[in-house]
């Protein structure tokens, strides 16, 4: 790790100067050439760093969003910091005694390949996403610091060569594009479109009369297709509870909302589902809300006694599906049937040839098991 820490001194001490007035750019966002972008503190400085950075040593701290059009060279003793987002629409060659890092809050995004050398330094303490390959050679030093939600993807091929070097030789703990799409598909999003499909302003959900209200807005919507409501009893594990159409492409704040007619007694979580046309989807935060006026379930046989048809009715199950089952005395099934989400919630069964006696109406959905007595004479 010694490659590692005389790196991460000179950053430091980069920060510190441009923090004094020294050769530093913290910049806005922007094109990486477009002099607007960048805020330099010397005079004697370029307007920009310009495609190939290098020369005398030369700090650039990279803030907000910045989007190279074309190959970007890090050379000259440069020292490239990305604390917020850094696009390379092109190959990113880190060579001549340059070092690059990626802050933990920061995001390099490179659409070609990422090639160090010549005794180079390069670290992730962030997130950087590579779409095609990772060429190590010169004896440059790659360090992969993060394996949670900060992480190195490479979509392509990583190849270590002329004594180049991954963690000092130990697990480069390098992810693939399948890894991405699975553990953030947010980010995948992101890198794959360059805007987020859907940009959720909120989520929330309120009880309203024994019903409980998601409602949720964008402020931009790409290829959105639909949405999916879903609901879960402990947060883990979750059930569709209904779909709502998506504005297609959009650049306004829309406002959407699903009214739940069958929430749970107690905690209710819930979460909204995004999904474009070509079937890629992303997830809105997590709410949830505690409701003691949530409806009671409810079971009504009648008439009770019966004699030639009893009734049941079903109250506060909603949209669920229902299994409603009859059984007499010895435990036997005189009477199964599910009902599916449309049914007008009482189910009518002929009881006339069934023996005299008391039956056990059963009523089973994903969530609940109820049970109520009816004689039969």
């Amino acid at each position: 790790m010694k490659a590692y820490t005389v790196i991460f001194l000179m950053i430091i001490s980069g920060i510190a100067y441009g923090q004094n007035g020294y050769n530093s750019k913290n910049n806005f966002s922007g094109l990486w050439l477009d002099d607007n972008a960048w805020n330099k503190s010397q005079i004697s400085m370029a307007n920009n760093p310009s495609a190939n950075v290098g020369g005398s040593v030369e700090y650039v701290d990279v803030y907000g969003v910045i989007t190279r059009d074309g190959d970007l060279t890090l050379g000259g003793g440069a020292i490239v910091t990305v604390y917020d987002t850094l696009w390379v629409n092109g190959d990113l060659t880190v060579g001549g005694s340059s070092n690059l890092r990626v802050n933990n809050t920061g995001l390099l995004i490179v659409n070609g390949n990422l090639k160090t050398d010549g005794g180079t330094v390069t670290v992730n303490e962030g997130r950087t996403i590579v779409k095609s390959n990772l060429a190590a050679g010169g004896g440059s030093d790659v360090y992969n610091l993060e394996s949670g939600v900060n992480a190195l993807y490479v979509y392509g091929d990583v190849s270590p060569k002329g004594g180049a070097e991954f963690n000092d030789g130990a697990d480069p703990n390098i992810l693939s594009e399948t890894d991405l799409f699975n553990n953030d598909p947010s980010l995948y999003n992101y890198a794959m479109y360059g805007v987020l499909p859907v940009e959720f302003l909120y989520v929330n959900a309120v009880s309203i009369n024994n019903m409980v209200k998601i409602a949720w807005a964008t402020g931009s919507e790409l290829n959105n297709d639909f949405f999916t409501i879903e609901r879960s009893i402990d947060g883990l594990t979750f059930q569709e509870i209904g779909k709502v159409d998506g504005a297609g492409n959009s650049a306004e704040t829309i406002e959407y909302n699903f009214e739940d007619y069958s929430p749970n007694n107690g905690v209710n979580y819930y979460r909204v589902k995004q999904t474009d046309f070509d079937g890629k989807y992303d997830y809105s935060v997590l709410v949830h809300i505690f409701n003691e006026q949530v409806r009671s379930l409810e079971v009504t046989a009648y008439p009770n006694p019966a004699t030639d048809q009893l009734n049941v009715r079903v109250d506060g199950f909603g949209s669920e599906e229902v299994m409603i089952q009859l059984t007499d005395s010895r435990g036997m099934n005189v009477f199964s049937q599910t009902y599916d989400a449309n049914f007008d919630n009482v189910a009518k069964m002929d009881v006339s040839r069934f023996e005299k006696g008391i039956y056990i109406v059963t009523l089973k959905s994903e969530l609940y098991t109820l049970t109520k007595s009816v004689i039969v004479r």
